[in-house]
Order: C-alpha cells, then sequence, then structure tokens
C-alpha cells in the first residue's frame, strides 16, 4: 500500500467468476487515493458466450 503512491499505475486483475467481491470492492475504495491510474483486465473470458461477456462487463464497469 505504501508503495502505491510512487507508481505511475496499478493493474487489478478481476475474474469473471466470481465477478467483482465485496472485500475487492473494500480495496479498490481504499487504493483509488493512493494511485494515479488504475487499469482493469478481466480473466477467464474465454469461458464465457458473448452474452455472457456483455454482462460481465456491463456488471463490472458500474464498480
Amino acid at each position: 500500500m505504501g508503495f502505491l503512491p510512487q507508481s505511475d499505475a496499478a493493474l487489478f486483475l478481476v475474474s469473471v467468476d466470481p465477478p467483482i467481491t465485496e472485500v475487492e470492492l473494500a480495496f479498490l475504495k481504499d487504493i483509488k487515493s493512493r494511485v494515479s491510474k488504475l487499469f482493469f483486465a478481466l480473466n477467464k473470458v474465454d469461458y464465457l458466450t458473448k452474452t455472457e461477456l456483455v454482462e460481465a462487463l456491463t456488471f463490472t464497469k458500474r464498480y
């Protein structure tokens, strides 16, 4: 956590099974003021149909 303010960006990996959890949301809320840029990668999307992928992206984008 102490290193985050020194970084140019951070990468947060989110799985589609389950999507984002309450623990992950709490962590993101805690670090959002400590990092200037935050990138998200959605993992395991190859397991989803196109419809499920749209649903997962829509759900994840809300947070």
